[in-house]
């Protein structure tokens, strides 16, 4: 997963050869999760409570927020024409 950020996401590698395949992220986002509930579990017994409590949930709600406001950006913009090539 590393050696893909620096070769081909964060930086400019002229040097790197061809992309064949992505690293599997399953297994970091699902540590995530895991860690940021014993994080938020600690929080909550600080009586930090600003923070969702499932981060793969706020996830996936944030994801769907994210699609309805592209909609209607889209919507809000579909008679304008491109003018610059």
């Amino acid at each position: 997963m590393k050696t893909y950020r620096d070769k081909f996401a964060a930086h400019l590698d002229l040097d790197r050869g061809d992309m064949t395949h992505y690293p599997q992220l399953g297994p970091a986002i699902a540590s995530s999760g895991y860690y940021y509930g014993k994080i938020v579990a600690e929080l909550r017994n600080r009586g930090v409570t600003r923070y969702p409590d499932d981060l793969e949930a706020y996830g996936e709600d944030f994801h769907a927020q994210a699609i309805e406001i592209a909609a209607k950006a889209l919507a809000a913009t579909k008679d304008l024409t491109e003018r610059v090539y």
